[in-house]
């Protein structure tokens, strides 16, 4: 009886140290992801430079939405996510959400001060775990555009 018990809490403490390791990596993987991107767009922001980015996304997310905070208010109807537009509304600083599914998944990510072509909005889906897109440097801001 004693063996069983032992048994089943041995069972149960392993799980739960399994799950707390795998939320450990995708935290990991997250802040990583977060420091990449912020670096990327930081140092593309010099006049005239501009690149071609591919990267792989953390977890199960499925894509990426910049918004531009300055204009994106004009173009809240067209937004159909809830995250996404209520903090459009709030007037927040953060500009980057990772997405799952079809749908944003908080903390959103302030990536540096960009502009977006087109206006409003810029979305990348994952193709085989990454995504791409460009940036373009305007010497204030980096503007992000489409692949």
């Amino acid at each position: 009886m004693t063996a069983l018990i032992l048994m089943s809490l041995l069972v149960l403490f392993g799980y739960r140290a399994i799950g707390n390791m795998r939320a450990r990596g995708e935290q990991a993987k997250y802040i990583e992801f977060r420091s990449r991107i912020t670096g990327v767009i930081g140092s593309t922001m010099d006049f005239g430079s501009g690149r071609r980015v591919t990267m792989g996304l953390p977890g199960a997310y499925t894509g990426l939405c910049f918004i531009d905070n300055e204009v994106a208010i004009n173009y809240l109807g067209d937004i159909n996510d809830p995250i996404i537009s209520g903090h459009i509304e709030d007037g927040l600083k953060e500009n980057l959400f990772l997405i799952k599914g079809m749908m944003a998944e908080p903390p959103p990510i302030y990536a540096g001060e960009i502009k977006l072509d087109p206006p409003g909005m810029v979305c990348v889906s994952e193709e085989l775990g990454k995504v791409t897109f460009k940036i373009e440097g305007f010497g204030k801001y980096a503007k992000i555009l489409p692949d």
